[in-house]
Parts: structure tokens; C-alpha cells; sequence
């Protein structure tokens, strides 16, 4: 597990609280006059990305100071203990593998002494095939209708990542005639409202958890097969 201690108790954090206050008597400005070569002292590239922090109000101290946040708060161990999947997850008693579904190098990933990358990259491939078939109109619904309205069911990051994402998919699907709906509330009402709109003969709902066991999983889930069932019993189901 990861420790729990609180990082406003360091010494680190007292530090940068009083290092605050004499920064917010600096302007942007003068700190460009005093150092013409900020901006490449403060930033820093990899590959095609740049991440630039040189406008923001810090100097070189600020990042020591955070840096020795960091080391007093034990991120790098954590860090270690997440990619080499040991249980982090307090609350539900689980290895975090974000970073598995991430790793597209082949190196595996061990938890409790097996390798989970094989199981990520045989569904990682299913929802590949399932996308293709997709935009390709060859995915259709229990009544033989293409499918073009689209239910995202997904709290907090789960629902932003697809969101942000959705010109793609409306964009494959003839430019707009997939309609897309996301519902991200615990509050059965925002599922209920979606479900009042959309067909059931047309409809695929996608939903995006990382663990399946949430309340929110189990509160919305039950209730989309009965949205698509037709004559001949249940057509879909979540997961």
C-alpha cells in the first residue's frame, strides 16, 4: 500500500508556502528581463510534445522545492510499486494498471506473478475488431438497422476521455449521423432521460469502467438490456 502521509506536514510544504508569498511579488516580465534564456530553462520536449511552464510565476527554486516535495511524499517509490503492479489501491485492494493498458512495447507487466498483458492485448484487439466493424456499418442491431446512436456510460475521466474524443467516431460514421450520448451521473434520472431518446433498434451502449465493481456500474448497467431486448429476448448486455 501506499503511505498516507500528509504532505502539508513536511518540511518541504512550509518551504514552498513561504517561498509563495515572496513569489507573488514577482511579475512575469521581470523574470524574461533577468533570464533572456527562460523559456528554454523551463520547459522541456520529447519527441513531437513540448510542455512549456517558463510563463508561469516560478523560478528555478520552485522546482526544487517541489522536487523535494515529491521526494519527502515517496512519489518515485510509489511510482515503482504502480508499474510493477503491486496493490496500491486502498479502497478496493487492487494493483493500478492504467499503465498496462498504456504499455504498447511488449514488455510485461507482472501482478501477484503473472503477466497481465496478454489478457490487455486480447481485449485491447476485441474492441479493435468491434471498432472496425463499427465504422464500417457492419455492426448492426437485433432488427437488422445499423446502428447510429451511441450511449457512453462512464463517471468522471471515463466520460471526458470519450467526449473529447467523439468528433473521431462521428466523423467515420458519416460525418454526424451516429448520435452520441454520454451519462456520467450516479443519478439514475440522466440514464433514465438518455434512454428516452434513443432507439432500441439502433442503439449501442459502450460502457467504460476500469474495475466493473463500482456503484455506479451496478446502479446503471442492469438497466440497459431491458432497453434492448427485442422480440426475440435480451439483444446486448453491459460489460
Amino acid at each position: 500500500m501506499l503511505s498516507n502521509l500528509n504532505p502539508t506536514t513536511t518540511l518541504a510544504w512550509k518551504e514552498l508556502d513561504v517561498h509563495a508569498h515572496e513569489m507573488k511579488e514577482r511579475h512575469m516580465k521581470d523574470l524574461f528581463a533577468q533570464d533572456p534564456q527562460r523559456f528554454q530553462h523551463f520547459s522541456q520536449q520529447f519527441e513531437d510534445m513540448l510542455v512549456d511552464y517558463s510563463k508561469n510565476i516560478l523560478s528555478q527554486e520552485t522546482l526544487d522545492l517541489l522536487l523535494k516535495l515529491a521526494e519527502e511524499c515517496g512519489v518515485k517509490a510509489a511510482t515503482e510499486k504502480m508499474f510493477t503492479g503491486e496493490t496500491i489501491n486502498g479502497t478496493e485492494g487492487e494493483a493500478v494498471l492504467h499503465v498496462a493498458l498504456r504499455n504498447r512495447g511488449g514488455e510485461g507487466i507482472m501482478v501477484d506473478g503473472q503477466d497481465v498483458m496478454p489478457e490487455v492485448s486480447a481485449v485491447l484487439d476485441r474492441m479493435q475488431s468491434f471498432d472496425r466493424s463499427h465504422t464500417r456499418r457492419n455492426t448492426t442491431g437485433y432488427t437488422g438497422k445499423p446502428l447510429t446512436q451511441v450511449v457512453n456510460i462512464g463517471n468522471r475521466g471515463l466520460r471526458s476521455g470519450a467526449r473529447h474524443g467523439d468528433g473521431g467516431p462521428k466523423a467515420v460514421l458519416d460525418r454526424g449521423a451516429a448520435r452520441f450520448y454520454f451519462v456520467s451521473n450516479i443519478d439514475g434520472t440522466h440514464l433514465a432521460e438518455v434512454l428516452k431518446q434513443v432507439d432500441p433498434e439502433t442503439t449501442v451502449f459502450l460502457v467504460a469502467s476500469k474495475t466493473f465493481t463500482t456503484q455506479g456500474d451496478d446502479d446503471q448497467c442492469p438497466q440497459c438490456p431491458a432497453v434492448v431486448s427485442g422480440p426475440g429476448g435480451t439483444a446486448g448486455r453491459c460489460g
